[in-house]
């Protein structure tokens, strides 16, 4: 797999910074996104995400959230049917259990309501994971 980073230029008139495009020449098929708080541009949530390489596209699923907060980490994780179960090692006797079914929680046939899933329990979400289709 090559990817190949383009930094773009500062823009001269503002001083912003600079932007990294990844292309990719073969997808692969597990990506995380690290989401940082009081980041800019924000990283959301999406059930679905579409990635383009030089000759085609990839459609990627929302498949798990890792949150964390207050020394300690939980997580959501979003099944194929529809399903959301959490994780907390220290509910459940460390099992994971129902959470709610995402039909709940969207707004479009691809959009989650993302306030639904910025928080569990306190702690925020860090971590978004998404599977190749």
């Amino acid at each position: 797999m090559g990817n190949h980073g383009h930094a773009l230029p500062s823009c001269q008139g503002c001083s912003g910074s600079n932007e990294t495009r990844v292309f990719f020449d073969t997808l692969p098929p597990l990506i995380v996104f690290e989401v940082v708080a009081d980041s800019l541009p924000s990283i959301l949530p999406s059930l679905t995400l579409t990635l383009p390489t030089y000759s085609d596209h990839g459609q990627y699923h929302l498949r798990g959230i890792i949150y964390h907060g207050e020394f300690h980490f939980s997580a959501r994780m979003l099944q194929s049917e529809g399903i959301v179960w959490q994780y907390d090692d220290r509910l459940h006797n460390g099992s994971p259990s129902f959470d709610f079914a995402a039909s709940e929680h969207v707004r479009t046939s691809a959009t989650l309501d993302y306030h639904a899933l910025q928080t569990l329990d306190g702690r925020t979400a860090h971590l978004l994971i998404y599977m190749s289709c």
